[in-house]
């Protein structure tokens, strides 16, 4: 994952090297390190959304506060994430959100542009580019929202993640997932 101005990450890149078939990543710190910007950093670029905010961050600007800091009155801000994915050494997958801000002195940045895109490289270095919605296609395919709080969730917020997987819920995103509903749909 690369971020670029995206809350309190100026410039990073995190490397989740692959060790085995099916790695589980922990992030572990202290509270107040990032953690959850993280996870809402990875769902902002799958999903255009940060599910995991607290009431104090929802009050702050998704732009770096350092960077709106350093910037003159007007100047354009970008927040940027980056995944990348590797599958089976056949394919790459990168998948790039990046936002746009006028920067205000006196109120929060006011977005002014977004972009969003996938792409496919495959093992001889042809890539396909993905925009907009058939970039959003391809993140519903290949992680879709439905499943996403099976794949990332905040420990912080075990107690009501179980309360909340409800049987019904699971049962309706591995039919998301396996399409098995869209077999109901044709059936009748």
């Amino acid at each position: 994952i690369k971020l670029k101005d995206y809350r309190q990450y100026r410039d990073v890149e995190l490397p989740f090297k692959q060790t085995s078939g099916n790695d589980l990543h922990i992030i572990v710190g202290k509270n107040g390190m990032g953690k959850t910007n993280l996870l809402n950093a990875i769902n902002w670029c799958l999903y255009k959304e940060e599910p995991h905010l607290s009431k104090d961050s929802e009050q702050l600007p998704r732009l770096n506060l350092k960077t709106i800091e350093n910037a003159e009155e007007g100047e354009k801000g970008q927040v940027a994430v980056e995944l990348w994915i590797q599958i089976d050494n056949k394919q790459r997958i990168i998948l790039t959100r990046k936002g746009d801000y006028i920067i205000h002195k006196n109120s929060l940045p006011s977005p002014s542009s977004s972009v969003f895109e996938v792409k496919i490289v495959d093992d001889k270095g042809n890539t396909n580019i993905l925009k907009e919605e058939e970039a959003q296609n391809k993140v519903e395919r290949f992680v879709p929202q439905g499943i996403r709080d099976f794949f990332f969730f905040d420990g912080e917020r075990l107690d009501s993640y179980f309360k909340e997987a409800t049987g019904q819920r699971i049962m309706n995103a591995i039919f998301g997932i396996s399409k098995i509903d869209l077999l109901n749909i044709i059936e009748y």
